[in-house]
């Protein structure tokens, strides 16, 4: 049940409130996390599934930023770890917009891809469900 953690962590939160406060921020948080899961028990994976072509290149270009982002937090890491010798390590080379030229490039990877590549993608999916409908495999691609 996928609501579990819900109905098992209200309870625990409005029990020990006046013992462990938290912010009204995080109480907002946390509801909404609990309203996600109880949408994600009530609509399975094939009820939502994206098919509409401008959301599915939209929550791609998302995850590449997202994959990016999480990168340059892995760099973050690393400089801070490093110390002193994070600059050679990284090639900022004293630039302090680097994570931001880093993440346009990132973004402007994403948009050239989904231009140039979306339509043969669609194009071997259709493929793909094609053969799949007749039991056999696609050759090539």
């Amino acid at each position: 049940m996928t609501v579990a953690p819900v109905l098992i962590g209200a309870p625990v939160l409005i029990a020990t409130h006046r013992r462990f406060p938290l912010t009204t921020l995080l109480d907002v948080l946390i509801a909404l996390h609990a309203l996600v899961l109880i949408l994600g028990a009530a609509y399975t994976y094939a009820r939502v599934y994206v098919a509409g072509r401008r959301m599915a290149v939209f929550l791609s270009g998302c995850v590449a930023l997202a994959i990016g982002a999480f990168y340059e937090r892995i760099e973050w890491w690393a400089a801070l770890a490093l110390g002193q010798g994070a600059d050679p390590f990284l090639g900022t080379q004293g630039d302090p917009w680097d994570t931001h030229s880093d993440m346009f490039m990132a973004l402007i990877g994403a948009v050239t891809a989904l231009l140039t590549l979306a339509r043969f993608q669609d194009r071997q999916i259709e493929r793909l469900s094609a053969s799949e409908a007749g039991g056999t495999l696609p050759a090539g691609g």
